[in-house]
């Protein structure tokens, strides 16, 4: 019979189960921690560093840059536009309506005699104000349904795809045509007009990104150290995607300063005296031959919004793209 009291590292049995109380169990518990937790701190650590990438690889962009700098004028020309216009918008000159451009009128005047240029001023603050405000309320709202429908799945899932789906069948301008004829036009409709055209393009894009990443090892790994749901769509999901749907955020605000400019050519948009780019097109479309200024102006203004947002967009897909990385 063996007299020897049990070693410290001993292990014993209580009950069902065995029980270490050496200082081995102790590091093999601080070890399986260490390897579970690895992943998701190099992903965390390798999330400020990407920015970091991204930010450089944007600047040296020439493109990029240069959509950069359109979209800063056309911000500070909506933020204070009122401070640099040279005549009241709104004020009728009949004895001067339809003069072509010239010192006093640089962009010529319209069938009242308002100065286009102060009114191509003010259109921007609508029109670049619409949809920017339009753009992020669907980026907002699409990518956080998106990623509740592709890491939830199950029912949820297959109810937000059928929605998605059935909205995408409509053409963009015709469903926005169907909204503001139910709502009527406002700046508030058209806002949530363009919001419901774009969201859910922006469900199927964040859907389709949360589906892959919710397999990965890092996600698994915040799912045993008992991380809730919403703590890893928010910390872990949503910071590996936003770059990718921030490409399409930048190319989908072109679209809604599209969308918002074809509703007012329309005449269900900003409703006049206001001045809006689409607008101020059709206001001259009929008498374009005559007084091409009238809707050539409005319509550059537009083209250049456009061109640099598309430029900026272009920018972002290829600085997170790994194959145009060299």
């Amino acid at each position: 019979m063996d007299d020897r009291s049990p070693e410290p590292n001993d292990v014993r049995r209580h009950g069902d189960g065995f029980q270490s109380h050496g200082p081995e169990g102790t590091e093999d518990r601080d070890m399986e921690r260490q390897d579970t937790t690895a992943p998701a701190l190099q992903a965390q650590n390798s999330e400020g560093s990407g920015r970091r990438t991204l930010r450089a690889k944007l600047l040296k962009n020439t493109l990029a840059r240069i959509g950069m700098a359109g979209i800063a004028i056309m911000v500070v020309v909506a933020a204070f536009g009122p401070l640099v216009m040279p005549h009241d918008p709104f004020k009728q000159d009949l004895f001067n309506r339809l003069s072509p451009p010239s010192a006093e009128f640089l962009m010529g005047t319209d069938q009242y005699g308002r100065d286009v240029l102060s009114r191509t001023i003010m259109g921007t603050r609508y029109s670049v104000l619409i949809g920017f405000v339009s753009a992020f309320a669907a980026f907002v709202i699409g990518t956080a349904l998106g990623i509740l429908s592709g890491y939830v799945g199950g029912r949820l899932d297959q109810l937000m795809n059928e929605v998605v789906n059935v909205m995408m069948v409509f053409p963009g301008i015709l469903l926005g045509i169907l909204i503001v004829a139910v709502l009527g036009p406002s700046f508030t409709n058209l806002v949530v007009t363009i919001t419901l055209i774009l969201a859910p393009r922006f469900v199927r894009v964040s859907r389709g990104l949360a589906i892959a990443l919710k397999e990965r090892d890092f996600i698994m790994a915040a799912h045993a150290l008992g991380q809730s749901r919403l703590r890893v769509m928010a910390r872990h999901i949503l910071p590996n995607l936003v770059s990718e749907v921030l490409v399409m955020a930048t190319l989908w605000t072109s679209t809604a300063i599209l969308a918002e400019a074809g509703l007012s050519f329309l005449g269900l948009g900003i409703q006049p005296p206001l001045p809006s780019w689409g607008g101020m097109i059709r206001d001259g479309i009929d008498i374009i031959q005559r007084a091409p200024w009238l809707s050539v102006y409005p319509g550059l203004a537009i083209v250049v919004t456009v061109l640099s947002l598309n430029l900026v967009g272009d920018g972002v897909r290829d600085a997170i793209d790994p194959r145009l990385s060299n």
